[in-house]
C-alpha cells in the first residue's frame, strides 16, 4: 500500500494545479535571489585573456569556458568544474579545480546576451562537478541566446531560463537530441536539473518541408535518461516548464525518476510526442498537438509509456507513482499542416505501471486509442 503521503500529495495536485517553476517533491527548487551576476556575449564579450572581466561592460564571450578549459581563459570560469592539470611541485595530473578557478560560484546567475553559443557540453569523462547551490544560467533581459545543443552529465543544481536551443541534423554535435540530461552510473550521478522557459526545435518554421528532409533533417527534441533501470535514480529531479518544442522528430523522452513535465507545449513532432519511463513523476498542464507523417511508418502516440532501461536480469520493468493530470491532446489544430496522420492519445503497451493517475485530460484525435494502458494498476 502507498503511504497515506502520496495521497495528500496527489488531492494536493487536484485542488492546487501544477504552476510554472514547479519540482517533484524530494527535489530542490532554484532561487529567485543570486550571489554574483555575470555576463556572457559571443559577439561583443573577450576571453578572459583578452580583457574580459563577466561584467556588464565587459562580458565573456564563452559559456563553455565556464565548465571547461577554453583557449583564451586561465581554467574554467566556475569553481566547482574540474580541470586537469600538473600543479607546481606536483608529481602527476590532478583532476581537481584549477587553483585560479573561478570567478563564477554555486548560487551566482549567469546572463547570456543574444547570439549564437554553439554546442555546448557540461561534464568531463568520469568525474562530477558538485554544486552546493544553484548555478542559474539565464538569458538577459530582452536578449534571445541560442545555443546548436546542450548536453549535461554528472552535475548537480543546475538551472537554465529562457533559451533557445536550435540546429539542424547536419551540424549536430554532441547528441541526438538537441538537450539530453544524463548520468555516467551511480558514481557520476546528475540531479537537480531544471529547465523553464525554454524552447527548442529543429527550425523555426518546417512548413516547406517535405517528408524526406523531415526524415534527414528533424532533430530529436529534450531527454532525461538515468543510466538505472526502473527506479535507478543515476539521474534524477529533472524539471521542464512553460516552454515549446516545435518541429522535431520526437518531443521528449523522460527517463529519470523524480521529474516534471509541466505546462509545455509540443508540436509539429513526426514521432512521439512525449515518451515516459521512470517512477516518480508529474506529467501535468501540457499541450501537445499536430502530429506529421514524416513517410518511415511510424505511428506517434502524444504520450506514451514505453520499456526505458532494462536492468541486468530484468525482463520487464514495473514504474510506479505517475501523475498524469490536466494535458491537452489534438491531433491537428494548424489548418495548413503538411502531412497530417493519425495520433493515438495516451497509453503504453509496454512494462507495468503501478498507482498511476491519469485525470482531467483531454484527448481529440481520429486514432483508436485516446487513453489506454495495457498493464495499470
Amino acid at each position: 500500500m502507498k503511504p497515506l503521503g502520496y495521497a495528500v500529495i496527489l488531492l494536493l495536485c487536484y485542488f492546487f494545479p501544477a504552476q510554472a517553476q514547479q519540482v517533484y517533491r524530494q527535489c530542490v527548487a532554484p532561487p529567485s535571489k543570486f550571489g554574483n551576476v555575470w555576463y556572457i556575449d559571443p559577439v561583443k564579450g573577450a576571453t578572459q585573456l583578452a580583457g574580459g572581466v563577466g561584467s556588464a561592460t565587459h562580458p565573456w564571450n564563452s559559456l563553455q569556458a565556464v565548465f571547461q578549459t577554453t583557449p583564451g581563459y586561465n581554467y574554467p570560469l566556475l569553481t566547482t568544474a574540474p580541470y586537469k592539470y600538473w600543479p607546481k611541485g606536483g608529481t602527476g595530473y590532478v583532476f581537481a579545480p584549477g587553483p585560479n578557478a573561478g570567478p563564477i560560484k554555486p548560487g551566482d546567475e549567469i546572463l547570456l546576451m543574444s547570439g549564437n553559443y554553439g554546442n555546448i557540453g557540461i561534464g568531463q569523462y568520469n568525474t562530477e562537478i558538485t554544486n552546493s547551490s544553484f548555478l542559474t544560467i539565464a538569458a538577459a533581459p530582452g536578449q534571445t541566446p541560442v545555443l546548436a545543443s546542450l548536453a549535461l552529465e554528472s552535475i548537480n543544481m543546475l538551472a537554465f531560463n529562457g533559451l533557445k536551443v536550435q540546429s539542424l541534423a547536419p551540424t549536430a554535435g554532441s547528441t541526438a537530441f538537441l538537450v539530453s540530461v544524463k548520468d555516467q552510473g551511480p558514481t557520476y550521478p546528475t540531479t537537480n536539473i531544471v529547465f523553464r522557459n525554454m524552447t527548442i526545435s529543429s527550425v523555426d518554421d518546417a512548413s516547406s518541408w517535405s517528408q524526406a528532409q523531415w526524415r534527414a533533417n528533424a532533430r530529436n527534441g529534450f531527454v532525461a535518461q538515468s543510466s538505472a533501470g526502473a527506479g535507478g535514480g543515476n539521474t534524477k529531479c529533472v524539471s521542464i516548464t512553460g516552454s515549446h518544442i516545435a518541429n522535431v522528430k520526437t518531443g521528449a523522452s523522460l527517463g529519470a525518476p523524480l521529474s516534471v513535465f509541466s505546462g509545455n507545449e509540443i508540436d509539429h513532432f513526426g514521432d512521439d510526442g512525449m515518451e515516459f519511463a521512470a517512477t516518480d513523476l508529474t506529467i501535468t498542464k501540457n499541450y501537445i498537438h499536430d502530429s506529421l507523417d514524416m513517410g518511415d511508418g511510424v505511428h506517434p502516440d502524444a504520450m506514451q509509456g514505453v520499456i526505458g532501461v532494462l536492468a541486468s536480469g530484468v525482463a520487464v520493468n514495473t514504474y510506479a507513482y505517475i501523475l498524469i493530470d490536466s494535458n491537452t491532446v489534438i491531433r491537428q489544430v494548424d489548418p495548413h499542416l503538411t502531412f497530417p496522420q493519425g495520433l493515438q492519445g495516451i497509453d503504453a503497451f509496454d512494462s507495468n505501471w503501478q498507482y498511476l493517475t491519469v485525470t482531467n485530460n483531454v484527448v481529440i484525435t481520429s486514432s483508436c486509442y485516446g487513453i489506454r494502458f495495457s498493464t495499470a494498476a
